[in-house]
């Protein structure tokens, strides 16, 4: 089921004969995966940190790019592709889960409610400054 979903964009690109528009999301979600692994990485023993950055930067800049007078495909090559590739929900319910279960319930509720009330109001934000 969640192959079928991820696909979707994809296919619809091809259905339209946008194969440069298809390559180019895919292009793009890669680099957005990399560098989200990247963060986690540099996180190292804390590594909510650095999934907590690439999530709030990413809410804050989808909300500038919906804002933006990019072309629908663009919008959707950026937004979904890298934007939904470098942020991650899974891997915020898992490490919440990981910090729960050593004992750190107070980190672990702490950062979902600052991934998801901090996400909100920066993508709110971005919305705001890039209708400016």
């Amino acid at each position: 089921m969640n192959l079928i979903l991820m696909t979707t964009p994809i296919l619809a690109f091809w259905q339209n004969n946008s194969l440069l528009a298809a390559t180019c999301f895919l292009f793009v979600a890669a680099i957005g995966s990399l560098l989200r692994w990247g963060f986690q990485l540099w996180g190292s023993s804390r590594q909510w940190l650095g999934t907590l950055s690439v999530n709030l930067s990413s809410s804050f800049l989808l909300g500038l790019l919906l804002a933006s007078d990019f072309h629908p495909t663009t919008i959707t090559i950026l937004g979904g592709g890298f934007l939904g590739s470098l942020s991650t929900f899974s891997t915020v319910i898992m490490q919440t889960a990981d910090e729960s279960s050593n004992g750190n319930r107070f980190t672990a509720y702490a950062y979902l409610l600052m991934t998801i009330g901090l996400g909100v109001l920066l993508a709110f934000t971005g919305l705001e400054i890039g209708n400016r």
